[in-house]
């Protein structure tokens, strides 16, 4: 782990750049629409997820509570869950989980809308059509803007991950003032973006805090976690922020900075000290007396320089 020469920074979205506080704002079905919150909830009842949690609670504060019976459970990083329930199969997730399904022309209706106002869309659908859609919202970190702003003064280039479409991506990008950014990414794909960044020659710091972002803080040279995030993106990261803010991902990589330079100033004062030292003694200038003197001497400074804070 280096940070005192990393020039990149990639950021998840979700979570991190955004609160993460996903809110249902409306919901949209084909059939009974007590039905369709019943079936959402038991699909989601086991994930971890952040949209999984905001389906809940809209669903309990809809009365629906109970869970069905269900077998198959699975899920998939980056796509969503799927179960079966009642002997059929079911699904909920992204964009990608309803590709080449049927769409009645109401949820269709509904996804325009909700793209236009940049809300995230979820799915119910079977093997064939798809049921429901839900929107919901999240709300950009009060300090985004000003982090990516005070990083880019470092001279570090930031470049923003998401599995959102891409108008949501855009949206968010231009609020905070990102100019690169990916969307539509699987946890895999922004795996690879990573790695892409580093046979270009980049020292890359990642900051997420979910679950689908374990592998890309492995991946990245320096993997920062942020509070909230869950125990296996905390686990796999080098470094883990316990605030809710990321404002001290500043102070990380100054600290970062300030020990590499630190470190390599203390290795130059060191092997100076000791190679001037080495052909005083050669040359007969230098007394065991002094060479004594010399080293407590060099090691005073270089205790010294560690305690300047520049």
């Amino acid at each position: 782990m280096n940070l005192g020469n990393a020039d990149t920074v990639v950021f998840d979205k979700t979570g991190t750049l955004t609160e993460g506080k996903m809110k249902v704002t409306d919901f949209s079905s084909s059939i009974e629409e007590d039905k369709a919150l019943a079936l959402l909830y038991t699909l989601e009842y086991n994930s971890n997820h952040s949209l999984a949690a905001a389906i809940r609670n809209y669903a309990e504060e809809n009365g629906i509570d109970e869970v069905l019976d269900i077998s198959e459970f699975s899920e998939t990083a980056g796509i969503g869950v799927s179960a079966k329930i009642g002997g059929n199969k079911y699904f909920v997730g992204g964009e990608l989980s309803i590709y080449g399904k049927i769409v009645p022309e109401n949820i269709k209706s509904f996804v325009d809308a909700a793209n236009k106002t940049s809300l995230k869309t979820i799915f119910l659908s079977d093997d064939g059509k798809v049921i429901a859609a839900a929107s919901l919202s999240d709300k950009i970190r009060n300090e985004a803007r000003e982090v990516v702003k005070d990083l880019e003064k470092m001279g570090m280039e930031i470049v923003m991950l998401t599995g959102d479409s891409g108008r949501i991506a855009q949206n968010v990008a231009n609020s905070i003032g990102i100019e690169n950014f990916y969307a539509e990414q699987t946890p895999e794909a922004k795996t690879e973006v990573i790695r892409q960044l580093q046979s270009e020659g980049r020292k890359v710091v990642f900051i997420g805090d979910g679950l689908n972002d374990a592998p890309s803080l492995a991946q990245a040279n320096v993997g920062i976690a942020v509070a909230g995030g869950t125990d296996v993106a905390k686990e796999s990261a080098d470094i883990v922020i316990f605030r809710e803010s990321i404002k001290p991902v500043i102070d990380v990589i100054k600290i970062g900075r300030l020990s590499y330079n630190k470190t390599k100033q203390n290795l130059t004062i060191a092997f100076g000290t000791n190679t001037v030292g080495l052909f005083l003694a050669v040359a007969g200038v230098m007394t065991p007396l002094y060479a004594m003197g010399a080293m407590v001497l060099s090691a005073s400074i270089v205790l010294f320089n560690s305690l300047i804070r520049r």
